[in-house]
């Protein structure tokens, strides 16, 4: 251990999880997407414009009791005290998807799925099109133009020829959007981890109360949360771009943000790991 240590200058690193092993094909992909979308930005008459007009969606599970993380159940002991204990698993603990769709400004549409039901094609495209009725109430300039991009992950349900006959007929566009990157979708690394950081050692009878909690605190936020997130998915495009198409979480890539956020929004990455 002192040749390894002290001579080899060795340490001892845990592995990283990713969501995948990623193939030199699909690094590239998500390279030059994330490229593309640079260029398509810098290119725009007016980059925070091009910001704004991204609506983002994605899908998550929230428990009725969300486990606090190691660091929140920490407890002071004195000398020779018996190790805090834990149970994973909690009983009665009940699970809900929620479908969250938000921009810059703000929630546009939260969408919860019913008991027994599950994300389809067909229950996708009710959910786009309560966005639809959303987004002609909420952001009506948005609409009559169509000058918004719809950005979502490449999950079957959101690729499917059902969805996509749909999103043509309504005449919208779609921001590009690279397969197997969770990472560069805005729900994933920032609203909900920070959703259910606020979740955490919280229980709720019902799964009702949960979704009136849930509402509660999305409403909360200030724009600037959803503002801040929106422009770190930009510095994201970056650093995977710098990364050569690699995950790239937990690395020191520096890049030079081309948005000054004010609370910076990727400090919910670590909360995401979990």
């Amino acid at each position: 251990m002192c040749i390894v240590k002290k001579e080899l200058k060795l340490r001892r690193r845990a592995p990283k999880f990713i969501p995948t092993e990623l193939t030199e094909t699909q690094q590239e992909t998500r390279k030059e997407t994330c490229e593309d979308n640079l260029q398509t930005l810098c290119s725009s008459p007016d980059p925070e414009q091009f910001v704004n007009s991204i609506v983002t969606g994605d899908e998550t599970w929230l428990n009725t009791c969300e486990q606090d993380t190691k660091q929140q159940s920490s407890v002071w002991l004195p000398p020779n005290a018996p190790h805090p204990k834990k149970a994973l698993r909690i009983p009665g603990n009940k699970k809900v998807m929620l479908t969250l769709f938000c921009d810059a400004k703000g929630v546009i549409l939260m969408d919860w799925l019913q008991l027994k039901e599950k994300i389809d094609s067909t229950r996708y495209v009710e959910t786009l099109s309560k966005l639809k009725e959303n987004l002609h109430q909420k952001r009506p300039d948005l609409w009559k133009d169509r000058d918004f991009l719809l950005h979502h992950d490449n999950t079957s349900p959101h690729t499917s020829f059902e969805t996509t006959k749909k999103i043509q007929k309504w005449g919208l566009s779609l921001l590009p959007h690279p397969p197997n990157s969770p990472d560069l979708v805005p729900c994933n690394f920032g609203f909900f981890p920070k959703l259910k950081v606020a979740l955490r050692g919280k229980r709720f009878a019902t799964v009702a109360d949960l979704k009136l909690e849930v509402c509660k605190i999305l409403l909360s936020w200030d724009s600037s949360v959803f503002a801040n997130i929106m422009h770190d998915l930009v510095l994201h495009w970056q650093k995977c771009a710098a990364a050569e198409g690699a995950y790239f979480e937990g690395n020191n890539i520096v890049v030079d943000p081309l948005f000054e956020l004010t609370n910076h929004a990727s400090d919910t990455d670590s909360d995401s790991q979990d």
